[in-house]
């Protein structure tokens, strides 16, 4: 069966299944980049690949979603007033280019050629709460204004990635973007959390929405410096007005090198005191939303240890295969129906194999859905974000000297550069699912 049979289906299944995910609002769209977004997510989920790389099927989707959004953002620009004198030209993997020359207007001369057309009843990001985090209230490429209690979360969230006003905020956002696991142990202690922004967001659209009819807690298994958990206890604290608890279960000794990709960590990786977790919560006035749980989670079961009765959302941070499946096997049960389980880490290979077996294991057919962490792989481009994707290629292809040239006028500017184009990653960090009824 090919790649877009496969799309297809899935696509028929997340719409009409009987526990499948809200069908899309506003309307179905139908375009190539959208078919090539499709196709990348299936060939994620049917991703074998036990190591943290990914196959060539998922790199040669990707490429393809990147091609066709790159391309719509080219063309848009063209005969569009442009900021400054400009030349350029932005080479494909394909061997197809686009020249764009700007004197006044921007005039494309030559296009890659697309992906053939094909027809999708929705992009993946319209199912779910896929529309809600493309159009996030206080990102800097979204114009809806945030809320009081959105703006409370949202400096909480600042608050645990560190985030230090350098550097555009929105949902790729990670303050240690680079380095890998050798800068987690020398990273400012202040950054309680290295998830992306898109991550945070999720977490905190999926509570607004539970707490409005789903009961339970919040628990999040691997919690590091409690970052994450303590942005799920300031969505509690803004939009539940009753005494919700956070959950925040961990050994607090680091992950073990269990997997391939751990073993190559440094030694007690994303380690911290459970105090340090205790104190970062009393520093916004949180503490009273949370209970520390110590242990390892395949153990946990038959300890003694105090475990939450009911969840409205479960989330496992926990890196490796044995502790993702463990802690999904441990607390899936106190999951109300309705309710939401978020995976990070879907990129590691371990991670991606605990969930397909967990589901496996449990018959769960719910569809499993992408948080975003680009507008390139992700979300959909509107105008704004267009145009600031096509500047953005274009000035990474012009000349170092008009590069130069251009962050001069740019530093000198009132409306300083956004930067939309990132390093790509192929697969969403972070992965959810809502529980059948």
């Amino acid at each position: 069966m090919s790649l877009w049979c496969l799309t297809t289906l899935v696509v028929v299944v997340f719409v009409r299944g009987d526990d499948a995910a809200r069908p899309p609002r506003g309307g179905a769209r139908s375009s190539s980049s959208v078919a090539a977004l499709n196709d990348l997510w299936v060939a994620a989920v049917e991703n074998r690949e036990t190591a943290t790389e990914l196959s060539s099927a998922v790199y040669g989707a990707a490429r393809q979603a990147e091609i066709a959004a790159k391309t719509a953002a080219l063309i848009a620009l063209d005969g569009t007033p442009a900021p400054a004198p400009l030349e350029a030209r932005a080479d494909f993997d394909d061997g197809s280019f686009v020249t764009v020359r700007a004197n006044g207007t921007y005039v494309v001369e030559a296009r890659p050629p697309q992906p053939p057309p094909r027809d999708a009843a929705a992009s993946i990001m319209d199912l779910e709460y896929g529309r809600e985090l493309c159009d996030m209230p206080g990102m800097d490429s979204t114009r809806r204004a945030p809320s009081a209690e959105e703006r409370y979360v949202d400096v909480v969230k600042r608050r645990a990635l560190g985030y230090d006003g350098r550097g555009r905020w929105d949902i790729w956002y990670e303050r240690v973007a680079t380095g890998g696991a050798a800068r987690w142990h020398l990273a400012d202690p202040t950054v309680l959390s290295f998830a992306h922004l898109g991550s945070l967001n999720l977490l905190e659209v999926a509570i607004k929405d539970l707490v409005r009819s789903v009961p339970g807690d919040v628990a999040e298994c691997g919690v590091f410096r409690g970052g994450t958990a303590l942005v799920a206890a300031a969505a509690l604290e803004a939009y539940d007005h009753g005494s919700r608890l956070v959950w925040a279960l961990d050994t607090f000794d680091g992950v073990p090198d269990t997997d391939e990709h751990t073993k190559a960590w440094p030694e007690r990786s994303y380690a911290a005191p459970e105090d340090d977790v205790r104190r970062n919560f009393g520093t916004v006035g949180l503490e009273r939303r949370l209970r520390t749980v110590r242990g390892q989670f395949g153990h946990l079961v038959d300890s003694n240890a105090s475990l939450p009765a009911r969840l409205a959302l479960l989330r496992v941070d926990a890196d490796t295969y044995q502790g993702t499946l463990d802690a999904l096997r441990l607390l899936y049960d106190a999951v109300s129906p309705r309710g939401v389980v978020i995976v990070d880490d879907h990129h590691l290979g371990g991670c991606r194999r605990a969930v397909r077996d967990f589901r496996a294991e449990r018959n769960i057919t719910a569809p499993l859905l992408p948080a975003p962490i680009d507008y390139v792989l992700g979300c959909p481009l509107d105008h704004r974000r267009t145009r600031w994707l096509a500047e953005d290629l274009l000035f990474f292809s012009s000349s170092k000297q008009q590069q130069q040239q251009q962050q001069q006028r740019a530093a000198q500017s009132s409306s300083p550069r956004r930067r939309i184009l990132t390093e790509p990653m192929y697969v969403a960090q972070n992965v959810y699912w809502r529980k059948k009824n």
